[in-house]
């Protein structure tokens, strides 16, 4: 959905792209048009730093990449929060560890997509950084 160029949403994540630089400058926000939105999460709402509108010719990224700590690791579920959001890791690769390398405090990088349900991030790839 789309409120305004600077505040919209991305596979129902609300985007504040109020303080962003777009690329290319002067791309106009539309419902459909795919986008790139990099920032940090904030309380559900992506306060985005950059937003590249993709050009509907090329292969633009499909799913969310997401880097930071792991918190509230819940192994029964299979899920954690990183940066506020909730990831489920149950069909998972890893890189650089294993599922049992997962702790509160970690620091990973998520790749993956949105749930049916809009609720979480369903990891693809769980990538241990150092």
């Amino acid at each position: 959905s789309v409120t305004s160029q600077t505040q919209f949403s991305v596979d129902g994540i609300p985007v504040d792209a109020s303080g962003a630089k777009f690329e290319p400058a002067g791309g106009t926000i539309a419902v459909g048009v795919e986008v790139e939105v990099e920032g940090t999460a904030n309380n559900g709402v992506i306060i985005a730093t950059k937003v590249s509108i993709e050009d509907e010719h090329e292969d633009a990224l499909k799913g969310f990449e997401l880097h930071g700590l792991i918190e509230l690791l819940e192994t029964g579920g299979k899920t954690f929060v990183l940066r506020g959001v909730t990831v489920s890791y149950g069909g998972s690769t890893f890189t650089h560890g294993i599922e049992a390398d997962l702790a509160n405090g970690r620091r990973v990088e998520v790749k993956g997509s949105l749930s049916t349900d809009g609720t979480r991030i369903e990891a693809k790839t769980i990538i241990f950084e150092m």
